[in-house]
């Protein structure tokens, strides 16, 4: 018999604190903490809240109605974590002084030698990162789920407007047509 698994801690990532306290008060589940998600964060950002106006790079632009409200999510007794521009000691110590429990860095270990980042690829962003050359940009089309998305500009690559719409279209979708399992 295979042995009983124990239900992994659920922890949604938010970038309100209105829905941080609509999620404790209505889930039909355990909510265990949250992940409180700045708009600077990497990957997938929330988009800004009301009419979404756009820099002169076609980036959204985030104002107060974006700011996550911290005392109002500590008051829902949870413990919460902060992501997006906090993976340093002083964004640590931001955090422990805003109440969180601690921050997620994401970005920082998808540069790691770990990571599955292609090796090549890795070594350019960060070179560019050491000569303080690095441009990442959030982009409203790059993904499918419709959420802004980071990324970064590098020669050669999808990143550039050319090569982005001249590349085949293989996810058009939104959703896998097969079925896929790993051993």
């Amino acid at each position: 018999e295979p042995p009983t698994l124990q239900r992994p801690k659920f922890l949604p990532i938010i970038a309100s604190h209105a829905l941080a306290s609509m999620l404790a008060r209505k889930s039909t589940g355990q909510i265990d903490g949250f992940i409180v998600e700045a708009p600077t964060a990497g990957g997938h950002n929330a988009p800004p809240r009301g009419n979404l106006q756009t820099n002169e790079r076609g980036e959204p632009i985030y104002g107060e109605r974006d700011e996550v409200d911290l005392e109002a999510v500590k008051a829902l007794g949870l413990p919460f974590w902060l992501a997006g521009g906090t993976g340093s000691p002083e964004g640590l110590r931001a955090a422990l002084d805003a109440g969180a429990a601690g921050i997620q860095v994401g970005t920082l270990f998808a540069y790691a030698d770990e990571s599955g980042i292609e090796p090549s690829l890795k070594a350019r962003v960060l070179e560019q990162a050491r000569r303080g050359e690095i441009d990442v940009v959030t982009d409203l089309r790059a993904s499918p789920t419709g959420f802004p998305f980071k990324v970064v500009q590098l020669e050669g690559t999808n990143s550039e407007r050319g090569q982005y719409e001249a590349r085949k279209r293989v996810c058009d979708l939104g959703y896998l047509r097969t079925a896929y399992k790993r051993a």
